[in-house]
């Protein structure tokens, strides 16, 4: 009966041993993929920050660019009004050289 008992409580031993070792791997399984999800957060966290960043420089080319538009509209009024001025200007000429 001993022998039994010995054999009996050898292989509790080593089912104990290997559920240890088999919760071991667990725990650092879990504990790695805390790290990874901890660098991910971290790379998320960088992203966000990086698009807001690109999104406020977007929005300031587009201000930029609105701003350059109205400046570019404004320049070509002003040289169609001068050309107007200088048709009339040439009219004159003409007539001026034409009374001659």
């Amino acid at each position: 009966m001993d022998s039994e008992a010995s054999t009996c409580s050898t292989d509790s031993m080593s089912e104990e041993d290997g559920l240890k070792a088999q919760l071991e791997k667990e725990r650092r399984k879990s504990t790695e993929k805390d790290e990874q999800i901890r660098r991910l957060e971290s790379r998320v966290k960088a992203l966000e920050m990086e698009l807001i960043k690109e999104r406020s420089k977007s929005e300031k080319v587009t201000g930029e660019t609105k701003g350059f538009a109205k400046v570019q509209q404004e320049l070509l009024d002003e040289l169609q009004k001068r050309k107007a001025v200088q048709y009339e200007l040439i009219c004159t000429g003409q007539q001026v050289c034409e009374l001659q």
